[in-house]
């Protein structure tokens, strides 16, 4: 009978407070056990951390379930403020395979480590990792409640819920308060896509290029005329992140953000507000984690 497993590797914003090296998760989330384990040393120390669920009866079913456990965890750190980075599912150190087929002499598979999520069939499964490292300390609960509480949300996410659940994650580690804000503001605008512009703004964008007069020089017609072109393929940024917040939390919450757009740009382009932006990034993390399950949510019930 096939026996097919998923690994998560991630890391996490704080360290798991116990010295094993691994303990059984408890969820509903999945129909097969949960483990979470140290890729080195204890849960304590380990810089890296891997959750694994064995006995699925096919790679697809191993790859449902891990998925969804992986989308559970990006929404749970943002909801409970922890921080988790899958990392870009890229392999770590890969193993000759000389020494693969040495380990399979004693009948056990090496398996080079992926970042995020991997789906393998197992063959007495083992992987070699190096490194360990500790940060402010949690407890292996902390884990299981990053999975329970996103789990309701965790069917499916869109590529931009994605990235801005990313986004998210990455802006909870330890960088300065400055990227936190811009790492969350950008989140945001992940979330608002700018639709094609409507007919009318077409025809009125269009009038206004016929009607530069012909005896502007070259140079400026040109920036006019290409101003005026990209402007008429899709809406604005501005009218795109309106457009949603007052569609998924309401107009009181899309002036709130409008005004925190207004010092990304002022802090990007004049370079005001560096090192001030502690309240603003709090905020801009409340909006954000409002939009970001509203958003998720809104699609579900579609």
């Amino acid at each position: 009978m096939s026996n097919f497993c998923f690994r998560l590797l991630f890391r996490l914003g704080m360290a798991v407070a116990s010295d094993q090296t691994e303990v059984n998760l408890q969820t509903t989330l999945c129909p097969h056990p949960l483990k979470l384990k140290a890729r080195t040393g204890t849960l304590s120390t380990s810089r890296g951390l891997a959750i694994e669920s064995c006995a699925y009866a096919s790679e697809g079913e191993a790859r449902g379930f891990g998925t969804r456990v992986l989308n559970a965890m990006l929404l749970g750190g943002v909801v409970r403020r922890l921080g988790v980075d899958f990392g870009t599912g890229k392999r770590r150190a890969q193993f000759h395979e000389d020494i693969k087929k040495d380990i399979a002499e004693t009948g056990a598979t090496l398996r080079d480590e992926v970042d995020g999520l991997d789906v393998y069939e197992d063959f007495n499964t083992i992987f070699f990792v190096f490194d360990g490292h500790a940060t402010a300390p949690g407890s292996p609960e902390d884990v299981g409640d990053l999975i329970d509480v996103a789990a309701a949300h965790a069917q499916a996410l869109t590529e931009r819920q994605r990235i801005a659940a990313e986004l998210l994650n990455d802006s909870l580690f330890e960088v300065s308060t400055d990227a936190s804000f811009l790492l969350r503001i950008s989140a945001i605008e992940a979330l608002c896509p700018q639709a094609p512009a409507s007919t009318a703004y077409v025809t009125l964008a269009t009038t206004l290029r016929n009607a530069i007069p012909s005896d502007v020089p070259k140079e400026e017609r040109e920036i006019m005329e290409c101003l005026l072109k990209r402007d008429t393929r899709r809406q604005s940024v501005h009218s795109a992140y309106m457009s949603k917040f007052r569609c998924l939390l309401g107009k009181h919450k899309a002036k709130e953000f409008e005004k925190l757009y207004k010092l990304r740009s002022k802090f990007l382009h004049e370079g005001l507000g560096r090192g001030n932006l502690l309240e603003p990034a709090d905020a801009a993390l409340n909006l954000a984690q409002e939009l970001l399950l509203a958003d998720v949510t809104s699609a579900q019930l579609q």
